[in-house]
């Protein structure tokens, strides 16, 4: 796992947020090679994740969703990361969109 991604796995992980997952999409999606998926327990740690992500210094183009209760998208160009809510999380099932890719986390 490259710098980047770890650096952006430590600032999920310190916003605490639950079953992150990573996957690889590098040799097979011309737009991003990775994305991130977790989820925040409340609102309040939906919206702080971006502030971990800040502090951290994570550079990114967008960011999606920002006073969104169920999911937050966040673009850093090579990585999207998406965050939500754990209702959110069932209702896109976005997990079950990149089975097929290789899950790093």
């Amino acid at each position: 796992m490259n710098k980047e991604l770890e650096k952006i796995l430590k600032a999920l992980d310190d916003a605490k947020l639950m079953n992150i997952c990573l996957y690889d999409l590098e040799n097979t999606n011309p737009f991003y090679n990775y994305v991130f998926v977790s989820t925040a327990s409340n609102k309040r740690q939906l919206q702080a994740a971006l502030r971990y992500i800040d502090e951290a210094k994570i550079e990114y183009r967008h960011v999606e969703g920002k006073d969104s209760e169920s999911w937050l998208l966040i673009d850093c160009d090579d990585v999207i990361i998406n965050i939500f809510s754990k209702d959110g999380r069932e209702l896109y099932d976005i997990d079950s969109l990149y089975y097929e890719f290789n899950k790093l986390v």
